[in-house]
């Protein structure tokens, strides 16, 4: 859940930023109405209209500080500085409405985030069987002259990968509003959309953000090369596959290093026996 604070332009700032999310994703949320939020229907007196009305009186001899006029224009200004100005209240008001409509709709907004991610994941998977594991800055220029059917499937797993890399750019954004965000270090990224096996971590320097062609590494990638795909929709969910992933790698060594030695005991069995 976004926080809402005391401040119109922190909460601006926040509303914004999740506003961007949604809009560079090619989600939608129910818009937000200012007007919901009850305009004062109160304009107080300013410094200028009590001087001058004291003036005013001062001038026909009169102590300004005994007329009822002068007293309820001080009275006006005085309780507008007392809450901080009307305009200012009310925008503050606005402000944390905001943020507030954005927390109730936020999770059907990650519910749309999560679908449009997992139908673009099953499209590249199906269109796979069809392309094979293509670079599609070579394929797109080829789809005039190869077959239809891999044309078809290249553009349509281009086009799904492109739907899903909006998803995972913006879903830290849209997730935040709902469950709270992940920080991962920069190796750890892949865990917010993938679930990597040890083995295809090091084997796809799935760490570094690079793929086998030296560019960043993306969905269709990752599916290319056999990695489970989704979303870690919590926090939860994240530190989970990491903590898997972890137990997994630690295993891995464990049995790389008994097998090291299970061999090493061989080696020395057969010097000693002359085996």
């Amino acid at each position: 859940m976004l926080q809402i604070i005391e401040n119109a332009d922190t909460n601006n700032v926040t509303a914004r930023m999740f506003e961007l999310a949604v809009k560079d994703a090619g989600l939608t949320m129910e818009p937000f109405d200012p007007s919901t939020v009850p305009a004062p229907n109160y304009t107080p007196a300013t410094a200028k209209d009590v001087a001058d009305a004291a003036y005013n009186v001062a001038q026909t001899g009169k102590d300004p500080s005994k007329d009822k006029r002068v007293m309820e224009l001080l009275q006006s200004k005085l309780l507008a500085d007392t809450i901080g100005g009307m305009y200012q209240r009310h925008t503050l008001d606005v402000s944390k409405a905001k943020v507030g409509h954005i927390n109730k709709h936020a999770p059907q907004v990650l519910e749309q985030a999560v679908e449009v991610f997992e139908q673009a994941v099953e499209t590249m998977t199906e269109a796979l069987q069809i392309t094979g594991p293509v670079v599609f800055e070579h394929q797109l220029a080829e789809t005039g002259t190869m077959p239809a059917v891999k044309a078809d499937a290249v553009m349509r797993a281009y086009s799904a990968s492109m739907r899903a890399e909006t998803i995972r750019k913006n879903f830290d954004a849209i997730r935040k509003a709902v469950h709270g965000g992940v920080s991962p270090n920069q190796s750890h990224q892949v865990f917010t959309w993938a679930a990597p096996t040890p083995e295809q971590y090091a084997a796809h320097q799935l760490g570094n953000h690079q793929n086998d062609n030296g560019r960043k590494q993306n969905v269709w990638d990752a599916i290319k090369y056999g990695v489970t795909v989704a979303l870690a929709i919590t926090p939860e969910d994240y530190n989970q596959r990491v903590d898997a992933f972890n137990r997994a790698a630690a295993d891995d060594g464990r049995d790389d290093r008994e097998a090291k030695a299970a061999h090493e005991f061989a080696k020395h069995q057969a010097k000693t026996f002359k085996v």
